[in-house]
């Protein structure tokens, strides 16, 4: 079997476990924070306000996620199922995404084992199943390694860092051809 058979039958038997604790689970949220997100979600879509209670703002919650609950709300309804479900498409992102990062950094064989890790892991199993930040946030995570290992990439290939001099560029509020640099350009020019 090839990499690519091998990694499809992986992310099913993800996508698999993650669907099966999906649909297991009752429609009502569990926790806390899934009540406050969804609750958020739903204000969002209905008043465009970003409460837990309507009328009562709060900033107790980044604004990400929420959006994000809220328009899976907008083409899925209300009910936690089709929800979670959703999440745990979003959850199976990790294992293809965990093998791309392995394989970028060691071999197929490496990928192969983080993506089936990934696949199997007990707590990235019952993450996606929970209405919270970090079933969207671990994808995104390995989703920016990849692109930074991209720049590196560049970077190596001969690719100039952003025109700023290296001996300068370690110096916070240093002045480049009378430019006074920021930190988040320092940042930038570094990659």
């Amino acid at each position: 079997m090839t990499a690519r058979a091998i990694l499809l039958c992986i992310c099913l038997a993800g996508a698999a476990a993650r669907a099966g604790l999906a649909l297991s689970l009752p429609p009502e949220p569990q926790t806390e924070d899934e009540r406050d997100y969804l609750s958020i979600a739903r204000h969002i879509r209905e008043s465009r306000e970003f409460s837990v209670h309507p009328g009562v703002p709060t900033a107790y919650r980044a604004p990400g996620y929420p959006v994000l609950l809220a328009g899976l709300q907008a083409v899925l309804g209300d009910t936690t199922r089709p929800l979670r479900l959703a999440q745990a498409l979003l959850g199976t992102l990790l294992c293809p995404l965990a093998f791309l990062l392995a394989r970028r950094l060691w071999d197929d064989a490496a990928g192969l084992m983080a993506a089936g890790l990934c696949a199997v892991h007990p707590y990235l199993i019952y993450l996606t199943s929970q209405f919270v930040v970090e079933t969207a946030f671990a994808p995104l995570l390995l989703v920016a390694f990849l692109l930074l290992l991209a720049v590196d990439d560049d970077r190596a290939a001969g690719e100039p860092r952003a025109g700023v001099d290296d001996q300068v560029a370690d110096l916070p509020g240093a002045v480049v051809d009378q430019e006074v640099l920021d930190p988040a350009d320092i940042a930038v020019a570094r990659l």
